[in-house]
């Protein structure tokens, strides 16, 4: 019965935003945000926890408070984009966001052998996805199942209507292998903390864990890496970012390509958050899990090595 109202709460805001301007309904999720940062604060303590964390000496406790309303305010935002999503469509798309660099996803697609698009959970990143789609370029979303079976209908149906593929996270591996064949698109959100098979890194300055999946497919298949991220400027206009392609040439040594590979997408992702950090979702405990500085330090010695093989440390 709880999933049933709540679809229908949301289904009833569908129809709402349908009557409502998009600028309109971006200050209606400034309103949503302030909500939850105020009366419904779900997470704020970790949000807080997780800014402090990484800018610690850089921003004071008023500066953290500060940026994580402005948090908040994104996520709110968000929220009701998606929510309006059916306003956006094959036709009117431009209207609304923003490609910047959109050679590089022609030349991928043009190459017609298939890419890892990583981003993060930071901006719209489902509305960046599903522009692709829009754009006719053959994209896939790795997704995870909600508790909510009738939302998680709702969000699928939406993408499937951008023209995008879903690959279920529990299908993944073999979809995946047969999509980067076929030339599409694989959508990975990479920057939360990963199940058991990782990799020891760096990320905003402390210790935490990486996913292998993203460097493995890499290279395995001999895909590049795409990034993007999906900006709001102050305006509300939404700006795609996408930056140059990573190609990587496999050597001999496994683990050292998979680090490579993992550092390389990893530091772009770090830069976007520290330069838009409002962007990001901080919600997630993100360093539940931590690596020992021992981990860490096998993991640099790794590229070290490579960087200087004549060196005996």
């Amino acid at each position: 019965m709880k999933h049933l109202a709540e679809y229908v709460f949301i289904f009833l805001l569908k129809l709402l935003t349908k009557l409502l301007p998009w600028r309109s309904l971006q200050l209606a999720g400034r309103f949503l945000g302030y909500f939850f940062y105020y009366i419904l604060p779900i997470r704020k303590e970790v949000c807080i926890e997780n800014l402090s964390i990484a800018f610690k000496d850089i921003k004071n406790k008023k500066e953290i408070e500060q940026l994580s309303k402005q948090v908040y305010i994104n996520i709110g935002q968000t929220i009701v984009e998606m929510i309006a999503f059916d306003k956006i469509n094959k036709n009117n798309f431009n209207k609304f966001l923003t490609i910047n660099h959109p050679e590089y996803l022609f030349k991928i697609r043009d190459a017609k052998k298939g890419a890892l698009l990583i981003t993060a959970h930071f901006g719209n990143w489902e509305l960046m996805g599903c522009s692709f789609g829009l754009m006719d370029l053959p994209v896939d979303f790795i997704t995870g199942t909600l508790k909510n079976p009738y939302i998680d209908n709702m969000l699928n149906n939406a993408r499937k209507a951008k023209m995008v593929g879903i690959i279920p996270v529990k299908d993944g591996i073999k979809k995946i292998m047969t999509s980067l064949k076929n030339g599409r698109l694989i959508a990975i959100l990479p920057d939360q903390d990963p199940g058991k098979t990782t990799i020891p890194i760096r990320f905003l300055g402390q210790p935490a864990y990486a996913p292998r999946g993203p460097a493995v497919f890499a290279r395995k298949f001999d895909s590049p890496i795409l990034l993007g991220f999906m900006i709001r400027d102050k305006n509300g206009h939404l700006n795609v970012n996408l930056v140059e392609p990573l190609y990587f040439e496999k050597t001999e040594d496994e683990e050292y390509d998979l680090v490579r590979i993992t550092y390389s997408y990893y530091s772009i992702i770090e830069k976007f958050i520290m330069d838009y950090p409002d962007h990001w979702l901080w919600l997630h405990k993100r360093w539940k899990r931590i690596p020992s500085e021992d981990e860490i330090m096998e993991t640099e010695r790794l590229i070290l090595k490579r960087c200087n093989p004549d060196s005996d440390d």
